[in-house]
Formats: C-alpha cells, sequence, structure tokens
C-alpha cells in the first residue's frame, strides 16, 4: 500500500470514529429527553391552605413557585392574572409580586403556568380585602345526644337544654370529650362531637375559615369543618390554620376519656331442652354443586317456592356446597341474586319421618346470612309450613299475606296461597339467648329463635359480637367467622288444617323467610344458608297460660287479631303453646283459631265469655269477658291537622317513666307537610299526639297521601299506651300497615307500587273492615290488633333500609279517618309500565 493510500485510510477510519461517537451522543442526548418531564407546579408562598389570598388595596405580596421536574426541561414558568384590574402581576428585581389595585370584595385568579407544559399549573385566588391580623381560640361546642343537662362556660353554668349538652369552654381549658357512651351507638347518636370555633381580629376580615390537622388521627378527627370526633383515649393537639394567605396558626390541646364502664348484662341462656333430635337433612350425601331445583330425585330435595307468576323466573340459585367456614362440611346456600325479585323463594324438603308428624314438637335448623344490605334482613321470622309428600309445587306462595281476593284477582287457586305469614306451622319464642361458653369466638354472642341472623343499628361501624347475631356477616370476605344461628322452632299444630296430615309419616316441608332478594337499583347481595334440619320429639307441659291485654269492648262487624305474644306460658320453655278457643255465644263472637294470632270477629251484640284452654292439656285454660255493642257510622272523614300535630320528644336513654315518646328528633311541619327522617329501620319512630282520644272503630279505614324512599309503617295506639312495656307493638297496637313500600311482594301490586319510593307522591288507604268492590269482589280489610274506641297516638316508622343512604325522609301530606269503605284504584306496577303515558307522574 502506498504513503497516500494509508493517510486515506487512517483519515476515513478517524472519521469513521468521529461518526460513531456523534451518533452514540445523539442517542444518549435523545433518551435524555424522553424520560424529560414538568410532574407538578405548585404554590410555595404564599400559603393560602386552600383558600384565598387577601390583599389591601395597593398592598402586594410576593410569589414563590415550587416546580418538580425528572430529566433536563425548563422550570420556567408563566404568570398570567383572570382580571389584571383586581389584581396584577408586577415583576421587581427577579421577584414576581401580585398586586392590588381593584375595589373591596373584589376577585381575581393568578394562573402560574410551566412553559414547558402548559398543562402543568398552579391558581392563586386573590381577594381585596382586609387580612387577619391575629386569630385565636373562642369557644368549643360539645354535643351528645343526653337530655336535661346544662350549657356552660369555663367557669359557670347558665342555660338548661333539654336536647343536647353543651359545654363553652375558654383558650385555657383543654377540649375535653368521651369516646362512647354505649357500644351500640351509632355515628350520630349517642356520640360526642365538638365544633371548635375562634375569633378573628379585625372582626371584619376579608376571607374567614381555616384549616384543622389533629396531630395524632388515632385519638382524635377532625372534620375539614372544625367538628372534633374522638377515636380513642388519649391526648394530643389540634392545630388550625388561617386561609387568607397570612398563615396564622392557633393550637388546642384535647384531652379523650375513655368510654364510662358499663355493667356487665347478666347471658340469657336458653332453658334446657331435653327432646330428641333427629337430623332429617344434613346436605351430606349430595354432591358439591347439586341444584336443589333440578328434576334429579334425590334425598329430601323438593325444588322451591316461588310463586305462580314467577315459577319459571330467574329468582336465584339454590345449590348444595362445601360449607365456606368448614371445609369438612355441607350445606345449602340460597342465593337471593336472580334478575326477578320474589318474595316466596324458599326450598322444599321431602321428608320420611320415622313417626307421624303429630308425635312431634318442633323442629329446628341452623342458618346463617350474609347480605350487603343489612337494614333488609332485619327482623325476618323463621316460617315453616307441611303438606302432603310432594304436594309443594314452586307455584306454590310462602309466607305469603295474599288474600282470597287478591288472588282472584291474579287468577290464583287458593290452594297456591294456603301458606301465610299468620299462619306459620312452627313459630320459635321472640327472646335473645346468649351462646353458651363452647371455648370459641362465639361466645357471648345472641341469637333468637324467633327470627333468622341480623344486624342490630349500625354494627358495621364497629364490628364487634355485641353488635351482631351469630350466623350474620356482611360479606363472604370478610375475615371473621360467623358461625351457624340455631332456629328452634315448636309446632303451632292449630295452623295444620290439611285433612290427615298430622297422621302422615311422609311429608313435605317449606322452610324460609320473607326475603326479597336482589335490589336492581343497590344490587345489594343477600345469601341464606341452611344445614342440620331436624325434628324435636317430646314434650315440656304446660302448667298455667294468661293473656294480657285481652279486649273487654268489641264493635259488631269488626275484627280483631289477638297477638300471641299477649299469651303467658308456664314454664317458659313449655312447648303446648297450642290454644284451642270456645265462645259462650257465637251468634255475638266467633273466633278463628287457624291463625297464630287469633281473630275474634264480632257478629251479634251481646257479652260473651272466651275460654282459652292448652290444647294437649285442656285443664289448664283462661277465661275473659267481651261486651259487644251495635256501631255507628261516622257522619264525616276525621282530617288531621298534621302543621298543628303535636310529635312526641325524644327521651332520654335513661328514662324509665316516660310512657309514650319518640325515639328521634328531627320533624318538620309547614305548609302542611310533615318531612321526617329515619337513619335506622325499625328503630327510628316518630309519635303523633292526636291531641286528645278517639272512637275510631265508628270509622272504615285510615287513608294517606305522600311520598318516600322507603317503606314506612302506620301503626295506631290507645291513649293508655307504654312504650317502656317489652314488645309494646304487638301487645298494644291497636292497628298496623305499610302504606309506603316496594311493590316485590304479590299482594303489594293492589295495594300501592314501588313508584312512592322513588319520590313519587303516592296516595294510599287501608280499610281495617272487610269490602266489595266495584266488580263485585269481596276484599279482605287489614285486621286490627284492639278494638279501636280509644286511640290517641300515631306512630310512624322506616320499615325498611337501605343502609347505602344516610337518611331517608318521608313527606306526609294528609292522614285522614274515612267513614266510607274505599276501593283501591293505585295503578299497579304491571298497568304504569304497559301504559306509560297514562301515568305520566310515574316516570
Amino acid at each position: 500500500m502506498s504513503k497516500t493510500s494509508k493517510i486515506v485510510t487512517k483519515t476515513l477510519a478517524g472519521v469513521l470514529s468521529l461518526a460513531m461517537v456523534v451518533t452514540s451522543l445523539s442517542i444518549t442526548g435523545t433518551t435524555a429527553d424522553a424520560k424529560a418531564k414538568i410532574k407538578s407546579v405548585k404554590v410555595k408562598s404564599p400559603v393560602v391552605n386552600g383558600g384565598k389570598l387577601v390583599l389591601k388595596k395597593g398592598q402586594k405580596k410576593q410569589i414563590k413557585v415550587k416546580v418538580t421536574k425528572s430529566g433536563k426541561i425548563s422550570k420556567k414558568v408563566t404568570y398570567k392574572s383572570s382580571n389584571p384590574k383586581v389584581a396584577k402581576i408586577v415583576k421587581s428585581k427577579g421577584k414576581v409580586y401580585v398586586k392590588a389595585v381593584g375595589k373591596k370584595n373584589k376577585i381575581a385568579k393568578i394562573t402560574i403556568a410551566s412553559k414547558a407544559n402548559k398543562k402543568k399549573k398552579a391558581t392563586l385566588k386573590i381577594k381585596i380585602g382586609t387580612p387577619i391580623k391575629s386569630v385565636k381560640p373562642s369557644k368549643f361546642v360539645v354535643t351528645t345526644s343526653v337530655t336535661n343537662t346544662k350549657q356552660a362556660d369555663a367557669t359557670k353554668r347558665t342555660k338548661k337544654t333539654k336536647k343536647t349538652t353543651k359545654f363553652v369552654s375558654t383558650k385555657k381549658s383543654v377540649l375535653t370529650m368521651t369516646v362512647k357512651y354505649d357500644d351500640k351507638a351509632a355515628a350520630t347518636t349517642n356520640q360526642q362531637t365538638a365544633q371548635l370555633y375562634v375569633k378573628y381580629s379585625p372582626t371584619k376580615v376579608g376571607y374567614k375559615g381555616m384549616k384543622w390537622k389533629a396531630k395524632n388521627s388515632k385519638v382524635v378527627y377532625v372534620s375539614p369543618y372544625g367538628v372534633v370526633t374522638p377515636v380513642k383515649a388519649g391526648t394530643t393537639k389540634i392545630y388550625g390554620y388561617t386561609k387568607d394567605g397570612t398563615n396564622k396558626k392557633v393550637t388546642i390541646n384535647v384531652k379523650i376519656n375513655a368510654k364510662p364502664a358499663t355493667a356487665t348484662p347478666t347471658p340469657n341462656y336458653e332453658p334446657a331442652d331435653t327432646r330428641t333430635q333427629t337430623v332429617v337433612e344434613d346436605f351430606e350425601s349430595y354432591p358439591v354443586g347439586y341444584n336443589w331445583e333440578s328434576d334429579e330425585e334425590q334425598g329430601t330435595a323438593g325444588k322451591a317456592t316461588k310463586g305462580k307468576e314467577y315459577a319459571n323466573s330467574n329468582v336465584g340459585k339454590m345449590t348444595v356446597v362445601t360449607d365456606p367456614e368448614n371445609n369438612k362440611n355441607k350445606c345449602l346456600k340460597i342465593e337471593y341474586t336472580g334478575d326477578t325479585q320474589a318474595y316466596d323463594y324458599a326450598p322444599i324438603f321431602n321428608l320420611k319421618l320415622q313417626k307421624k308428624l303429630d308425635e312431634y314438637s318442633g323442629i329446628k335448623f341452623e342458618s346463617r346470612v350474609v347480605a350487603s344490605n343489612t337494614g333488609d334482613v332485619k327482623y325476618k321470622t323463621a316460617y315453616a309450613y307441611f303438606a302432603k309428600y310432594g304436594k309443594i309445587t314452586p307455584e306454590y306462595y310462602f309466607a305469603t299475606s295474599l288474600k282470597k281476593a287478591d288472588a282472584e284477582k291474579k287468577g290464583i287457586s287458593e290452594e297456591l296461597i294456603k301458606f301465610s305469614v299468620d299462619s306459620s306451622h312452627a313459630s320459635g319464642k321472640d327472646e335473645n339467648y346468649t351462646v353458651p361458653n363452647k371455648g370459641d369466638e362465639f361466645e357471648g354472642m345472641v341469637y333468637n329463635n324467633h327470627s333468622l341472623p341480623m344486624m342490630y343499628d349500625d354494627w358495621a361501624k364497629e364490628k364487634k359480637n355485641e353488635n351482631r347475631t351469630i350466623g350474620f356477616k356482611e360479606s363472604e370476605s370478610d375475615k371473621y367467622k360467623a358461625g351457624w344461628h340455631p332456629n328452634k322452632m315448636n309446632l303451632t299444630k292449630g295452623n295444620i288444617t290439611e285433612t290427615g296430615l298430622l297422621n302422615q309419616k311422609n311429608v313435605s316441608l317449606v322452610l324460609g323467610s320473607t326475603y326479597t332478594g336482589r335490589y336492581p337499583s343497590t344490587n345489594a347481595s343477600l345469601t341464606l344458608y341452611i344445614d342440620n334440619v331436624s325434628v324435636l320429639e317430646g314434650e315440656t307441659p304446660c302448667t298455667a297460660v294468661k293473656i294480657e291485654n285481652a279486649p273487654t269492648k268489641m264493635v259488631k262487624g269488626m275484627k280483631l287479631s289477638m297477638s300471641a305474644d299477649n299469651f303467658a306460658y308456664t314454664p317458659d320453655n313449655t312447648t303446648q303453646t297450642q290454644l284451642t278457643w270456645t265462645s259462650s255465644d257465637e251468634k255475638v263472637l266467633k273466633v278463628d283459631s287457624s291463625k297464630t294470632d287469633p281473630v275474634l270477629e264480632a257478629v251479634g251484640t251481646g257479652k260473651v265469655t272466651l275460654t282459652a284452654a292448652v290444647t294437649k292439656n285442656p285443664s289448664v285454660k283462661t277465661s275473659f269477658d267481651v261486651e259487644v255493642v251495635e256501631g255507628t257510622t261516622a257522619a264525616s272523614d276525621l282530617t288531621i291537622d298534621l302543621s298543628t300535630l303535636k310529635i312526641m320528644p325524644k327521651k332520654a336513654d335513661d328514662d324509665k317513666t316516660t310512657k309514650v315518646y319518640s325515639t328521634v328528633d328531627g320533624a318538620k311541619q309547614a305548609g302542611g307537610v310533615l318531612s321526617l327522617a329515619f337513619t335506622q329501620a325499625n328503630k327510628d319512630m316518630y309519635v303523633l299526639d292526636l291531641g286528645k282520644t278517639y272512637d275510631l272503630s265508628n270509622y272504615k279505614g285510615v287513608a294517606l297521601s305522600g311520598k318516600a324512599t322507603e317503606q314506612m309503617s302506620i301503626e295506631l295506639y290507645p291513649d293508655t299506651a307504654d312504650f317502656q312495656q317489652d314488645k309494646y307493638w304487638t301487645k298494644q297496637v291497636q292497628f298496623a300497615t305499610y302504606p309506603f313500600f316496594e311493590g316485590s311482594h304479590a299482594i303489594r301490586s293492589y295495594e300501592g307500587t314501588s313508584y312512592g319510593e322513588a319520590g313519587v307522591e303516592e296516595n294510599w288507604w287501608c280499610n281495617w273492615i272487610d269490602g266489595v268492590d266495584s266488580k263485585n269482589v269481596k276484599v279482605d280489610g287489614t285486621t286490627p290488633k284492639g278494638n279501636l274506641t280509644n286511640v290517641r297516638y300515631v306512630v310512624l316508622k322506616a320499615n325498611k333500609f337501605d343502609a347505602n343512604k344516610p337518611e331517608h325522609v318521608y313527606e306526609l301530606k294528609s292522614l285522614v279517618f274515612s267513614k266510607d269503605w274505599k276501593e283501591n284504584t293505585n295503578p299497579t306496577d304491571k298497568e304504569i309500565k304497559a301504559n306509560p303515558e297514562k301515568y305520566p307522574e310515574y316516570k
């Protein structure tokens, strides 16, 4: 190779090497640019804590900005005022200021944006006014739900109040509160809270407001509005900062006392039961996944009741599964998750017993409920019905309150509706019992043979054993175990009216409650588990029976349903609670004892003696006298003036003397409308005092108009009412029914619609006597629980409750007792959907 060629070669190699270096550097630079970005732009100063910077006219304030970035990228920003005539940007010696140039109370917004990425920006609101010079604590107002206490300042007690406790404290005082007043307190009742107040100087400043922060949020929680809620016992500090750009600070010392010690309640254990228990179905012989509603005849599986119109609909699923809490056990899982709500969905068991049904005294099963809408599963009674073997089909209605007249309207034979809530073939005692000590996590919890598992109050906020029954949980994913809830029910053989059924060994049983299933609006879930279905053999004899609140007077033409809760038996655990009734003159007063609550019907006038004898031991009996008088018809309707109606106040928790009271406050009377706010199902109630006693036996029923977001009940009580008495709602109530409700059950479409709960005003009435409609069809009335001769109090309750809403407000626009029997002409849900143009108000 020549020398020239070598030089050229070396030169080319050098150029190529340089090109490779340049290329390499270029690639590295491109990678860095791709990663570079502006993360955020924030105003570092002034600190407004979510408020507005207040400046006097002519005053200026430096703006300091913090730009967070990654990679090599410019941190420069731009400043822009939304109204330079109010506040303008001024730059001086490399610093940026905002200057107030407008009139008092005028507002402008400064926007600081990144030059590299205009989407990354911060804003600062400016108000022309007087800045805060100083701030100090003014007072604390501590509020509890305890009544008849005092309001006080730091040194002197002054004013008495009836509804709340208020303590006003000075700057140097320590804010002292108590964690909670009782274990079952929900967040809005029996809970102490404190409102913090401060004093500004000067008095009239441009922007008031504080940013609050607890030093230790495990001791107290403080809301953005300065409301303090105790969390646990301890001491801490609360800091407050002004929000006008001055960032002045206040400090409040806080002491949270522990909850006062409460006496541990004495456990109430269920009396010993010596009866023989025979398990008739434990689901162990079925494969996991077996469909209880399939046509495969295996063991006791007998499909499920749904009601005729839902017989071929997707209501839910019934499946044999491995117990989620014990993988060595099987049980029946009932999911109310179909695309149709059915009030009557319950499993059927075809049983082959060792003895005749009449030789058994009870049944028992274990239950577990998993429900996301806890309010919809409260106080659900366990029901049981028997029929001849294989005779119960999916078309039957279970635990229904459908009447014969309603069945005729639906084209349903009476045979399909013989199972009803007022004639269950077995019932459990409505009393809470304590789970005995077995060395497990369920010790000390409670159960109730009458009802299926449920929650008490808002236990989800404090998941403690004492706030739920055994067998209840909100979700399958909850880590704690629910266990199994026992349901022991004595047979009420007087309600078993099918000829020859008690002499049968082979019978069918349907078992469950009045669950309505999935709510399309909330998609709330509901699952019932059942295990160890058993029969009980043996008797505990009854030695005495007593009747409380027995009627002494009735009006001819009326019926009266006597609550079984008014019957007291000795001993408490007797299995002989079936009574045989006789009347000294059935031409005056007849008794229908085929129901759990016997119905008295006054058919003539005069005095009679009614006798109730224990069916298994007729020598044990009790009697009472009743006078039946001729009734009269009221001259006109009785319209209640809602604007002047007295609403009974809430009583203190420790008040054991006041007999008639509301359980909540908050009713509003305005423009003839009564607004009632409910936060708990079956517990919140408003009691309306009619001002005097009325003889409503002269009327035919009650009519209301209004709207509600959930199911509401109305109850009537006499002037002798005593709400301190145990189970007063069944023992003393004169009349009870449901004006507003969801229309899921068969009968309910004839009483109203589900649209009332959607905020549509609904007209509703209920007759307490039987009548005949315009089509000459007999319509049964809702049987009163009392004689209605001395009614004074009207009670309104939330019967169901959507726990996803903080409260439900019902608006009652009219309350009338009608002198005439009325035919219900409300459109049904089906009619509304079929003719939406005819009913535009229901859209």
